[in-house]
Formats: C-alpha cells, sequence, structure tokens
C-alpha cells in the first residue's frame, strides 16, 4: 500500500503487516509489482520518473518518465505490471512500456492497445460513453494477435462522476469500477462505488456496491483486485487509511 504522506510502502501478506520501504522522492501516486517480485513506485509530477526497488528494499533504479510517446509526466495515468516488463498508460489510452521483465529500460518504448489483464492474454479499454446517463463501454482484446475478443456498453445505476478500476482476473473476468450518484442542478449527489464484473464473454453478471470515498481525500488508485478477483478498498478515516476486501457472491 501507497503512503505518500509518510513517504512509505506497507507491505502485507494475508492481511498482516510485513515490512515499510521508505520512498526516496515526495510525490509518488501509484506503485505495481513486477514479475519477479520487485517494486515499482510512480512519480508523475514531483520528479517525473519509475523507481524500482531490489529485494532487500532499496531504491535499485530510476527510469525517467519523458520520452517516446510521453511528453510529460502528467500524461501518465496509471502503472501497470505485466509478464514482459512494467508499463505506464497515456492519458487513459495505450500503454507505453519502460522496463523490460529484469528491470532494463526499454529504448523503443514499445505500446500496448490496452491494459494487460492478469491472465496473460488480454488487453483492456474504458471508456465514459455517456455520463449523465450511466453508460460506460468495455473493451477487450487478445493480446497475442490485437483481435477484438468483445466491446459491450453498460448502464449503471446512476449519474459517473469518474471511473475508478478497470483490470482482469487470472481467470479472464474482467471488473470495471465507477463513481456514480444522483444528477442534480449539474453536481453528483448521493456518490457510491460500483464494480461491475464481466465473464470471459463480456457480460456483466454482478455488481457490487460500495461506499464513494470521502471528497476531501484524494486517492490516485482507491481500488485494485486480486489474481482471483477480490476487490480491495482503501478508505480513509480519522486513523487514517484502513485496506477493505469485497468479494462478489458465488
Amino acid at each position: 500500500m501507497l503512503d505518500q504522506v509518510n513517504r512509505r510502502v506497507q507491505r502485507f501478506r494475508d492481511g498482516r503487516f510485513v515490512g515499510s520501504l521508505p520512498l526516496p522522492n515526495e510525490a509518488a501516486q501509484d506503485l505495481a509489482t513486477a514479475s519477479d517480485g520487485r517494486v515499482a513506485v510512480l512519480d508523475r509530477l514531483g520528479d517525473p520518473s519509475l523507481t524500482l526497488f531490489d529485494a532487500a528494499g532499496r531504491p535499485a533504479r530510476t527510469v525517467p518518465l519523458v520520452g517516446g510517446p510521453i511528453s510529460e509526466g502528467g500524461a501518465v495515468t496509471g502503472l501497470f505490471a505485466a509478464s514482459d516488463g512494467l508499463y505506464v498508460e497515456r492519458e487513459h489510452r495505450e500503454l507505453v512500456r519502460l522496463t523490460d521483465a529484469r528491470g532494463e529500460p526499454d529504448p523503443s518504448r514499445t505500446t500496448l492497445w490496452g491494459r494487460p489483464g492478469r491472465d496473460g492474454a488480454t488487453l483492456l479499454r474504458a471508456a465514459i460513453a455517456d455520463r449523465p446517463r450511466g453508460m460506460v463501454t468495455v473493451s477487450a482484446a487478445a493480446r497475442a494477435t490485437g483481435a477484438m475478443d468483445w466491446s459491450r456498453t453498460v448502464t449503471l445505476d446512476g449519474a459517473i462522476l469518474h471511473l475508478v478500476l478497470l483490470d482482469g482476473d487470472r481467470h479472464g473476468r474482467v471488473y470495471l469500477g465507477a463513481v456514480a450518484g444522483r444528477e442534480l442542478g449539474g453536481a453528483i449527489t448521493d456518490p457510491r462505488t460500483l464494480v461491475v464484473r464481466f465473464d470471459r464473454a463480456g457480460v456483466p453478471v454482478a455488481t457490487l456496491r460500495l461506499p464513494a470515498p470521502p471528497e476531501a481525500d484524494e486517492l490516485f488508485r482507491p481500488l485494485a483486485i486480486d489474481d482471483e478477483g477480490h476487490v480491495f478498498a482503501l478508505s480513509p478515516g480519522a486513523d487514517g487509511l484502513s485496506l477493505v476486501e469485497y468479494t462478489f457472491p458465488d
């Protein structure tokens, strides 16, 4: 878990605290775990770069963000790990590879069409189709061929404030998260977080309704899933951040 305020990464295993990594930068906003277990931390705005830590928790390499398709750090909208390296997302569209699987910088800055799913075979994209009507289009493509597997527009219960999750588990199921509510006088009231699960064919099969994060708290990645599709939500409170696990009904 990234704790930007205290400049550290808190590590947990099975709900138990196992250690902390101090961060060298002040404006870290996202993190990912590489295929070999190393932690990578993204700084978009302070010193636009990607910092990789070694197995002992020491900063081992820093890779600049700017280069190739990335003209400025603020254009980066997320950090993602895949079997062949670490990628950053550019303006919610394509992904740009910064390092290979060994952590070596990729001078060619190769791109992916969308976010890599945890099954290793799928790339994902989502876009708001009609904000007031709560419509979002989710698409999945085969990573090996680029062929579109499916594309589906779903209507959520309420006007959309913003999207907060797009990921796929190791079984090929896809998860979309959005903060939505009632639109009144141009403002969104009564917000809540909705997480939709799609099966491998792109059919929406279940929805979780979770509390919306407090408006005063800025969370770059408020939701995440694990390989099995369990949903984890960061919940700010008076005593700090809590990590809450949610599961879909069988």
